[in-house]
């Protein structure tokens, strides 16, 4: 399973623990060009 792109890099703390312990593989993004990208 691909990873879930999340915006704003960095995250909210709170998303980024929320997805951590749900078991998401996760990936911080800049903006919209480099999600396109991945």
């Amino acid at each position: 399973m691909s990873p879930l792109l999340v915006y704003p890099d960095p995250p909210p703390p709170e998303l980024a623990q929320s997805l951590d312990l749900a078991g998401f593989s996760w990936k911080a993004v800049a903006n919209s060009a480099i999600a396109d990208e991945q």
